[in-house]
């Protein structure tokens, strides 16, 4: 399941499991399916990316971790601006650099983050709009 974080103001709380599910009780009834389709359209991201993510097989920083390692996603709830926003990031400070071969020498973050969260913004945004309808009784 993704992780979810409740944001108010300067305050950022990772939810645990005890109250994950009330959190997600609370929007559905304001909101149905609305956390469900963020974090199905951020997973789907997150999963892209972790699959085609390059890394060498004795490409090891010192603390024994592959850049694939450092991929995460979680879901923000935001109460101060009423938003629930996706993320996929990785935390690998060189992630940003790495341009492979299987790629056309072109960054990893931008082509496997960056972009398929771009282009899935794009569907979300019909997604959200069939569920608005379908929400309003149309």
């Amino acid at each position: 399941m993704t992780q979810l974080r409740l944001k108010d103001g300067n305050l950022t709380m990772l939810v645990d499991d005890g109250l994950e599910r009330l959190v997600r009780d609370a929007i559905d009834k304001v909101a149905p399916g609305m956390l469900d389709l963020v974090e199905s359209e951020t997973r789907a991201v997150y999963d892209g990316a972790k699959g085609r993510w390059p890394v060498g097989p004795h490409k090891r920083e010192r603390n024994g971790r592959h850049s694939k390692d450092e991929l995460y996603h979680e879901v923000v709830i935001d109460t101060t601006q009423g938003l629930i926003r996706g993320r996929v990031w990785n935390e690998a400070p060189w992630s940003r650099y790495i341009k492979p071969k299987g790629l056309r020498g072109k960054s990893a973050f931008v082509e496997l983050l960056r972009k398929p969260l771009q282009e899935r913004a794009k569907v979300f945004v019909q997604n959200l709009g069939r569920f608005v309808v379908a929400e309003l009784g149309g």
